[in-house]
């Protein structure tokens, strides 16, 4: 059986990196701001759906980087 892989980067990494540095703390508030806080849903056939898929994809990472420090996620807006 193969062996759990580890990993890389720990919770208290996550917070260190995003909340214990003041620079840090900025680029979560950027990356929150551009790519968790706003419209999920584009209409638009085809492509719309492609994009809705792209912008649930970066939502998620940054839901990822929150839920690794500890912040709550909000209930954004997915319409």
């Amino acid at each position: 059986m193969p062996e759990k892989a580890k990993p890389l980067a720990t919770p208290e990494d996550y917070v260190a990196t995003f909340e214990g540095f003041k620079p840090g703390q900025a680029v979560l508030e950027d990356l929150a701001a551009r790519f968790h806080d706003r419209h999920v849903y584009k209409p638009g056939g085809v492509e719309g759906q492609r994009e809705t898929e792209r912008r649930a994809a970066q939502k998620e990472v940054i839901e990822f980087i929150l839920a690794r420090i500890g912040q709550q996620i909000g209930g954004g807006d997915e319409n």
